[in-house]
């Protein structure tokens, strides 16, 4: 059997291209995490991203010609895994920056308590201060029983709050190599 007589591939290979590049943008991120290069780690998400977008154009390039399908199937299957492609890089993307996020949500909340009236930047970096947010994580995490105190000391309990911290600060170490 020559390789002109083998059956095209079906529609379903398809979904291999969106996997695939977001296999490469996550392993991208790990190896770019790790060299000592002086971009900004945005600079580095966005870099492995495009890197994921070149692997799914390419296997829906490779995929899409072996298929038998007109040109708007193509058009369509093309645009359905691409933006399969960038949900799941989206969603990369944010849990990369989730802390930073959290900040910009808590300001905003600050702005808006104060709303029509302006806040002024001494309240809000006094409540969003490094000491002032570091306190209150601190106690809601003695309030919640994830963490005891004794003296001046803190210690985490074990239990799913502390294995879902040890595995975020794994994740964080892999893909920002700290």
């Amino acid at each position: 059997m020559s390789p002109l007589d083998q059956p095209a591939a079906s529609p379903a290979v398809l979904t291999a291209a969106p996997l695939l590049g977001l296999a490469t943008d996550v392993a991208m991120q790990v190896i770019l995490a790790r060299l000592p290069l002086t971009v900004g780690h945005l600079r580095r998400q966005f870099i492995s991203f495009g890197a994921g977008l070149v692997v799914v154009l390419a296997v829906l390039w490779l995929l899409l010609r072996s298929l038998p399908l007109g040109p708007l199937d193509r058009v369509g299957y093309s645009v359905l895994h691409l933006g399969s492609y960038a949900f799941g890089g989206f969603c990369f993307f944010n849990v990369i920056n989730l802390n930073i996020s959290s900040l910009r949500i808590r300001m905003l909340k600050a702005y808006l308590q104060q709303h029509p009236r302006p806040l002024a930047d001494e309240v809000l970096m006094a409540t969003c201060s490094a000491a002032g947010m570091l306190d209150s994580r601190l106690q809601r995490l003695l309030d919640g029983g994830q963490i005891t105190r004794s003296g001046d000391r803190f210690h985490p309990r074990p239990g799913f709050v502390t294995f879902i911290g040890g595995l975020f600060a794994h994740l964080r170490r892999l893909l920002l190599g700290r």
